[in-house]
């Protein structure tokens, strides 16, 4: 039976453990990544990683649920700040487009690839798989309160449920690898993001 994520502390050398992990993971992936590398490259011993994270796998797993509140965090930072400034509909739909991924911006590019990756490690990891999903509603959470103080000021149709908005946006995000797969390819690009523009102004500003 597979074990659960272990949770580190938050002292500075679980966190620099968890910052070498990613450094080998990012360059290396799972396959590369020994105990005694990340001990090395992080200043600790290799026991002090084991009374951290229990075993070559756990640490593999915190390192991964590591990765995702990063990418999440970086989306969310710039989907936050660019809603909460909007002042108009047309800033509003701009915050949008971008964190959905279909306004040609390659900005976001890296994090939806890095999550991929990571909900791809969980398939085989029930374990991780819950602490992901952990992950995500925190997320939802964090988003629907941007769009909350946005409706509050008209700006979006208030009947619209604040966390299932915000997990339509957040599912358009991830779906856009699909649409970075096809970038080039798609007959007439400025077509489907004009209708893009349109389901948003009529389904969630209410235009």
């Amino acid at each position: 039976m597979e074990n659960e994520v272990p949770e580190p502390n938050n002292s500075d050398s679980a966190r620099s453990v968890l910052r070498a992990g990613i450094a080998i993971l990012d360059l290396h992936g799972e396959a590369d990544l020994r105990v005694l590398d990340v001990a090395r490259i992080a200043g600790v011993s290799v026991g002090t990683i084991y009374s951290y994270f229990n075993s070559r796998d756990g640490l593999i797993k915190a390192v991964r649920v590591e990765q995702y509140r990063e990418c999440l965090s970086a989306e969310l930072s710039v989907f936050s700040s660019s809603l909460e400034s909007a002042n108009t509909v047309d800033e509003v739909l701009a915050a949008m487009l971008l964190f959905c991924g279909s306004d040609g911006n390659v900005s976001g590019l890296a994090a939806r690839w890095m999550r991929l990756e990571v909900l791809g490690s969980a398939r085989r990891r029930p374990q991780l798989a819950v602490a992901l999903a952990a992950e995500n509603m925190l997320h939802i959470d964090r988003g629907a309160k941007s769009i909350e103080m946005l409706q509050e000021r008209g700006l979006i149709d208030p009947k619209i449920d604040p966390q299932a908005l915000m997990a339509l946006f957040d599912s358009c995000s991830i779906g856009s690898v699909n649409m970075d797969l096809l970038a080039g390819t798609l007959a007439d690009q400025k077509q489907w993001k004009a209708l893009t523009d349109k389901v948003l102004r009529s389904a969630v500003l209410n235009l």
